[in-house]
């Protein structure tokens, strides 16, 4: 886990990158979007999390984040997060699985333009 800036424009990520990060929002705003498209897909605002979803399959990224604004994050490594999982059991571990998979599902339609 470590602090990290990014100034407005910023690229955080980008599409088709292996995710060995995710990260929580500090403070600032940013702006997931299709780069093939330029379309937004969402912001993410304080407090909440972004990349995770990538971080926690192991996988390539399915769309990129830039910083709105200037950007104050904590970036924790793809590889703790697979370990809290992995720490869970029975019922639990279950449910973050099956999480996973629906949000896996949602985003694969949401990037295919489906009306969600």
């Amino acid at each position: 886990m470590r602090e990290v800036v990014f100034k407005a424009g910023e690229e955080i990520f980008n599409e088709r990158e292996v995710a060995s990060h995710f990260y929580v929002l500090v403070d600032g705003v940013v702006e997931i979007y299709d780069p093939d498209t330029s379309v937004a897909i969402g912001r993410i605002t304080e407090g909440q999390t972004f990349g995770e979803q990538a971080a926690l399959s192991g996988g390539a990224r399915t769309l990129s984040a830039r910083a709105i604004f200037d950007c104050h994050c904590v970036e924790h490594s793809a590889k703790e997060l697979r370990e809290l999982m992995l720490a869970q059991t029975g019922e639990t571990r279950h449910a973050l699985e099956l999480l996973s998979l629906q949000l896996d599902m949602f985003n694969a339609l949401r990037t295919q333009g489906a009306a969600l």
